[in-house]
């Protein structure tokens, strides 16, 4: 079976299948696949399932050493297996992001702060902005399906979404406010054992300074989370300053037109900024600026 899995493999794959795939999967005589893909670091490093019908050893990326994980990454690439194309097409877009001297910035100060999931869960989503930003139209069908992808394959769930919303609106760049809030916390606001990770664990929770306007939602929902996150900003571990309502596509913006709209029905002091660009528009609502 290891000749049929890894027939043309150079020496460095052979070596790392070797130490990761137990000696009894290796030298079966069974009709046996080879697949690799990440579940999660609390997962086993190998799982056999049966996948269409096929018998598979499935490898867990996420168990492996980072270089182990490039020679595989390196040999299936070449064989155009191991991973879809959609996720192909992020591994290479975060390969050209962390070569940016802005998104190796980005990931250099969070690494500081945050566990290693986190991280890694950072650096997939940055990828996704990159392409996001490029020239090229990309729709926001297109990244919400690679989005989905994200949080399916790597176990990351809700916070896929989160943190690809975060990052693409630019959150945890040099300026951004969540390095506003780590600052903070650095000047000794919070009296916490890991006050950082504890702050980023309730953002990515909570998200108690963003909204981002999807097609399922309805004005009336979009006002009542603008008003709660608003008189909700200063009951956490640490004071919010706004709320940003974002909102991309003609549906979403609309939604977040009329949610404005009944806010001011609803409230006896509203101010706010708006910014509005080819893609999105942005409300920026001050919790001192607001009494219903």
């Amino acid at each position: 079976m290891w000749d049929n899995a890894i027939d043309n493999a150079s020496e460095d794959v052979r070596e790392v299948f070797s130490e990761h795939f137990p000696t009894d999967v290796l030298s079966s005589t069974e009709d046996l696949e080879f697949e690799a893909d990440a579940f999660g670091e609390d997962t086993e490093k190998v799982r056999i399932e049966q996948i269409d019908g096929q018998k598979t050893a499935i490898l867990n990326l996420d168990r492996l050493p980072e270089e182990d994980v490039e020679v595989i990454a390196d040999y299936y690439f070449g064989e155009g297996g191991l991973f879809g194309p959609d996720t192909w097409e992020d591994i290479s877009l975060m390969d050209a992001a962390l070569s940016d001297e802005e998104f190796q910035e980005i990931v250099g100060y969070f690494e500081d702060y945050l566990v290693e999931n986190d991280i890694k869960l950072l650096k997939r989503c940055l990828s996704i902005r990159q392409d996001w930003e490029a020239p090229e139209y990309t729709s926001k069908k297109e990244m919400y399906e690679r989005r989905n992808e994200l949080s399916k394959e790597q176990n990351f769930g809700k916070d896929a979404l989160t943190v690809s919303n975060l990052c693409s609106s630019g959150y945890y760049d040099e300026t951004g406010y969540i390095r506003t809030l780590f600052k903070r916390v650095n000047e000794g606001s919070i009296k916490e054992e890991n006050p950082h990770q504890r702050l980023y664990n309730l953002i990515l929770a909570e998200e108690p300074f963003t909204i981002f306007v999807s097609p399922s939602d309805r004005p009336h929902k979009i006002t009542d989370e603008i008003i709660d996150k608003l008189e909700s900003s200063n009951y956490y571990m640490i004071s919010f300053d706004f709320v940003d309502a974002r909102a991309q596509g003609g549906q979403n913006r609309d939604t977040l037109e009329k949610a404005v709209i009944n806010l001011h029905l609803s409230s006896n002091l509203l101010k706010y900024k708006v910014e509005i660009n080819e893609r999105e528009t942005v409300y920026r609502f001050n919790p001192e600026d607001f009494e219903q």
